[in-house]
């Protein structure tokens, strides 16, 4: 049995592998789709509201995430990776991914580099994180969480697969991936006004 933790850095790891040995629409350029940077121009649409929730003052933060696709790219279903900046979650910002998402959708699939809730005033934690400093950590997973919600419903605007989203990170953003498929069936927190609950596995 594959320990939950690391379920889903493999799930990010074996999309490509599937989805590389499946049927795919002629792409761009020559190569192998998912695998080879097939498409040499992307598409960002920066800026893409997909929550709101209250920061560490008690104030609403709009939370966005930037979207990176394959420019000229006529797939009607694509794979979806979910990228978590890091920081420490007391700074960082969704720009520091564009390189892996501008690479992963050189490659064919859709990325989005999306932001969370940060407390910007606090020192850096570690991981595992001290009792006092949990609730930072939790709030990044709701938010990625809320993030993938957003993007399963705008899933067809996009020309995503909804069944076929993976997410990952660096440093923090790691971490919060790892945590993201834990307690599919936690409320919807306060403040992502979605009436949908938790997230299910990314699928391979």
């Amino acid at each position: 049995m594959v320990p939950r933790r690391i379920a889903p850095v493999l799930a990010l790891a074996l999309v490509a592998v599937t989805l590389a040995s499946s049927s795919a629409p002629p792409a761009a350029g020559a190569g192998r789709r998912y695998l080879d940077r097939v498409f040499p121009e992307v598409t960002v649409t920066r800026d893409i509201t997909y929550g709101a929730a209250p920061d560490e003052t008690g104030t609403t933060q709009t939370l966005e995430l930037d979207l990176y696709e394959p420019a000229g790219d006529t797939a009607m279903a694509r794979p979806l990776i979910v990228l978590a900046h890091g920081g420490s979650w007391v700074m960082g910002s969704k720009q520091s991914m564009a390189v892996l998402a501008t690479a992963y959708a050189r490659r064919g699939f859709v990325a989005a580099s999306v932001e969370y809730r940060m407390d910007e005033a606090a020192v850096a934690i570690g991981y595992p994180p001290p009792p006092t400093e949990v609730d930072r950590v939790v709030a990044a997973k709701h938010d990625v969480q809320a993030a993938v919600r957003w993007l399963r419903a705008h899933a067809a605007s996009h020309r995503v697969d909804p069944d076929a989203i993976a997410v990952g990170g660096i440093s923090a953003g790691a971490v919060t991936a790892v945590s993201w498929p834990r307690r599919p069936t936690i409320p919807v927190p306060a403040g992502h006004r979605d009436p949908r609950r938790g997230c299910a596995p990314p699928s391979p």
